[in-house]
């Protein structure tokens, strides 16, 4: 096979994905900014075009079209020409007390291969955990009881995930995605842990935590995206926030935080008091390719 074919098939197989991108509603980059897509764009097409000309291949023409065809489908997969459909019909599943009665805690274990991912607390004390998405037969929801602590595991394999946990029990989290975003809005008043991870998506995370029942880790990171965090901590709670980028801007907002250090892709910041205070929260980002944002207060 002749590199001209080679590189016609490969550009057809991008933009049929482009394409099922549209039909099935599913933007892995919906929440990227503009700009962030258009430098990926750039990048990715340099580096192409790098390659074919190492590799010494002279049909210009396929290799521009394989470029054309890589810059549709990440303008695809942000979504940004959708037209509004019919929302897909939702399943929905929950674990709470009529299911496996009373419990001390709860272990929340959540894995997506293609897809968003938004999670909320809720005080609500209906359910412990609330899982909605729109596959269902990509998706499934597991539990058991160990020792009095509640352990449910969510899979799916291509879905927007909608979850919803409950915060008045001890809890902790730890959600992945490969290709997606997360969105989480969280009281943290009883969490442990929580580790929010995407592959390539952005993570947005705002958390609240007026006071704490027990020192708590959450740790956010995501290869290829940026990371937004919004924290607002209590008197009594000494929080502690870590940022690294490692390609991409820094970017602070502070009120009732100091900076322990600085520097142009690494920033450490501490809750006025912190030493005297009683409960603790340790904060770690982390992105390889994108922008980080902190915005951290206290009341």
């Amino acid at each position: 096979m002749e590199a001209r074919e080679i590189l016609l098939i490969l550009s057809g197989l991008l933009f049929i994905t482009s394409g099922c991108f549209y039909i099935t509603g599913f933007f892995p980059l919906s929440s990227l900014p503009l700009e962030t897509v258009i430098a990926i764009s750039m990048v990715l097409s340099g580096a192409v075009l790098a390659i074919l000309g190492l590799l010494r291949v002279r049909n210009g023409g396929p290799a521009v079209l394989l470029v054309l065809s890589l810059v549709v489908l990440l303008v695809a997969s942000t979504g940004i020409l959708a037209v509004s459909t019919r929302a897909a019909k939702p399943f929905v599943k929950s674990v709470g007390p009529g299911d496996v009665g009373a419990v001390s805690g709860l272990v929340l274990e959540c894995d997506v291969d293609l897809g968003s991912v938004e999670i909320r607390s809720t005080s609500g004390r209906d359910f412990y955990v609330r899982a909605v998405y729109y596959t269902n037969a990509s998706g499934s929801l597991r539990y058991e009881v160990v020792d009095g602590l509640l352990v449910v595991n969510i899979s799916l394999s291509s879905s927007p995930l909608e979850l919803y946990v409950a915060d008045w029990l001890p809890w902790s989290a730890d959600v992945d995605t490969d290709m997606g975003s997360i969105e989480a809005y969280l009281n943290a008043t009883n969490l442990k842990s929580l580790v929010l991870s995407s592959s390539l998506g952005s993570v947005e995370l705002h958390i609240e935590a007026a006071s704490l029942t027990s020192n708590c880790t959450i740790r956010v990171q995501t290869s290829l995206g940026s990371i937004q965090l919004d924290a607002e901590v209590g008197e009594e709670v000494g929080c502690q926030i870590e940022a690294r980028t490692s390609l991409g801007s820094l970017d602070k907002e502070l009120n009732g935080f100091t900076v322990v250090e600085e520097r142009w892709n690494y920033l450490c910041i501490r809750s006025s008091s912190f030493e005297e205070a009683s409960k603790f929260m340790y904060v770690s980002v982390r992105t390889v390719l994108g922008s980080v944002e902190v915005r951290a207060r206290r009341p």
